[in-house]
């Protein structure tokens, strides 16, 4: 039995689905049952794959709703017609819920999803908010340590240090619980809503709209538009800063990351006695405004780490002994057949909750009547997710496996590279071949590990 609760058929992306079909094609099936043609897809051209794979495998059909000859060409036919419908009727549906919550927008009511922090749902009317007052200081203190700060990351650090919490958990629905402190994303998201000030915005046909909210206000016109008007000349500051080449162009972008926590470390400055002082830091500080250095080397300078990691990719390029040795390396690597250990648990997980889930569904016949059936369907479903999850890790490990480049095809993009070199050593051409060349660079305590990108996916576009 396979079931995707809760998952729509408008396209093939579930992963019981995926598993019949699997099943299908190692011939372990010779027919599907399904309840209507809906519960299989409500796509056309999905529907048409389907259909094509169980006859080239030789797998029967039945739908114990719509019941006719499928081994005819007039029962073939009138299977396909009725997944067209079906795909129709799939589609006036979405057109008419769009329709119903545009209609809702253009009226100022909510239509779901998260609610903003200070907002909670009307006691009676649907689609009307109303005023949280165990949340609405904290959004004015956020408006007046912002205009006060003048910047994101100097208002966030000043909020976390008054002890000032977002409530973790979010009212409606949408979106993962809140750690409850203050970062540069949040805060920005707060001060440009314009929920704050009665204003409904929303989209029809790409292009934004406003209309007045079906909520009171929390915000002044004055304090808000102060506020986005800081914003937005910071933002443009730092716009001119990098159109003019002033800053550091930190040519490892993307590619350092601390070997402890992992997080990624991203390009800032700081005014020393004499200059400026550019590093790499950790990223995920700046971003929640935490002063906590827990990672030793908390930042690293970019004139010490560029240079070591520029003279290995000089190395790579000029030295045909350096790449024999890392592409030989990479070969006894890619051709064991050994699967890694997070797979071998992945597969193990995914193999228990099925048999768990065989096993229920068996229970559940065998139930007398008069006994709810309530706490096994709980026990399912929780077992349900858990095999989605193991199938979507192990298809994403898949997805993510490494195929090298091949040997020639590398020494010619290293070529190109260093050809690329000798017409021009800028910066903005070094920070992309070192995107191209390295698949991250790792910072220990004293030493720093680069790790070479050999995969082929990403020599599609070669410099030229």
């Amino acid at each position: 039995m396979y079931v995707d609760r809760a998952k729509s058929g408008k396209d093939t992306n579930r992963p019981a689905l995926q598993e019949m079909l699997q099943a299908i094609q190692d011939k372990k099936i010779d027919l599907v049952i399904v309840s209507e043609i809906s519960r299989l897809s409500r796509s056309v051209r999905d529907f048409t794959h389907i259909w094509e794979l169980m006859n080239k495998m030789g797998c029967g059909f039945l739908s114990l709703r719509e019941k006719f000859d499928t081994t005819t060409a007039a029962g073939e036919m009138l299977l396909l017609k009725i997944a067209s419908f079906l795909q129709f009727e799939r589609r006036q549906v979405s057109e008419r819920v769009s329709a119903n919550f545009l209609a809702r927008a253009k009226r100022g009511l909510y239509n779901g999803g998260s609610m903003p922090i200070g907002y909670k749902k009307h006691p009676t009317k649907n689609g009307r908010l109303v005023i949280n007052q165990d949340e609405v200081d904290i959004i004015k203190i956020c408006f007046k340590t912002y205009i006060e700060t003048e910047t994101l990351l100097g208002a966030a650090k000043a909020l976390n240090k008054l002890g000032i919490q977002l409530p973790k958990k979010r009212k409606g629905a949408g979106g993962p619980r809140r750690d409850g402190r203050f970062s540069i994303n949040n805060l920005r998201s707060i001060i440009k809503n314009k929920s704050y000030i009665g204003v409904r915005v929303y989209k029809e046909d790409g292009v934004e709209h406003e209309c007045p909210a079906a909520w009171p206000r929390i915000m002044d016109d004055i304090t808000f538009y102060r506020a986005n008007k800081i914003l937005n000349r910071n933002r443009t500051k730092r716009l001119k800063i990098r159109s003019k080449g002033k800053r550091h162009p930190y040519i490892l972008s993307s590619l350092v990351r601390c070997s402890k926590c992992g997080d990624p470390m991203v390009g800032k400055s700081a005014h020393g006695r004499s200059r400026k002082i550019f590093y790499y830091e950790h990223s995920n500080s700046i971003k929640t405004a935490s002063d906590v250095k827990k990672c030793s080397p908390y930042r690293v300078q970019a004139e010490v780490l560029e240079p070591v990691v520029w003279k290995k990719i000089n190395e790579l390029i000029l030295d045909q002994n350096l790449l024999k040795n890392l592409y030989s390396k990479l070969q006894k690597e890619t051709k064991s057949t050994g699967e890694s250990p997070k797979v071998i648990t992945l597969r193990k997980q995914f193999k228990q909750a099925k048999n768990k889930l065989e096993t229920l569904t068996e229970h559940l016949s065998e139930i007398p009547p008069g006994v709810s059936a309530a706490p096994i369907y709980k026990q399912m479903q929780v077992l349900q997710q858990q095999k989605e999850l193991s199938a979507m890790n192990l298809t994403r490990l898949s997805e993510s496996k490494l195929v090298p480049v091949d040997f020639k095809d590398y020494k010619q993009v290293l070529a190109k590279v260093k050809d690329l070199l000798e017409k021009d050593a800028s910066a903005e051409i070094k920070a992309k071949i070192a995107r191209l060349l390295i698949h991250k660079v790792l910072i220990y305590d004293n030493s720093v590990e680069i790790q070479f990108n050999f995969d082929s996916k990403n020599f599609k576009n070669r410099p030229s």
